[in-house]
């Protein structure tokens, strides 16, 4: 049965995903897709353990690089609300969120989780 309450688009970007109280991630994921409340995410299998269903994140989305305002992000306040395998063994995110804001390439999702 669809689920889903929004059109998905298609589209591969780089993200990290944080958990309030722990270090930022180092290590980049992957988005599979996106809509208006919330995206698909490949959780990199070199990562500790993904984030369990229920539980809040931070998802910090690089944007493609703009002439004049350079590489952005777009920060994302989600709450995962699926975690499923792949046909290949990689696990796959789903969280339900909505932007925060845009912030430049060398601000913390960390500064930004209770602004």
């Amino acid at each position: 049965m669809e689920r889903r309450e929004r059109d998905r688009v298609q589209v591969r970007l780089e993200c990290r995903v944080d958990r309030p109280g722990e270090p930022a991630a180092e290590l980049y994921d992957f988005t599979e897709n996106i809509s208006r409340t919330g995206m698909l995410i490949r959780w990199s299998p070199e990562k500790p353990a993904a984030p369990a269903i229920g539980e809040e994140v931070m998802v910090k989305l690089k944007m493609p690089r703009n002439p004049v305002f350079g590489q952005r992000w777009m920060l994302f306040r989600a709450q995962v609300v699926r975690v499923s395998r792949d046909t290949d063994s990689g696990l796959m995110i789903a969280v339900n969120g909505s932007p925060l804001r845009f912030s430049s390439a060398g601000e913390s999702a960390r500064e930004n989780w209770l602004n």
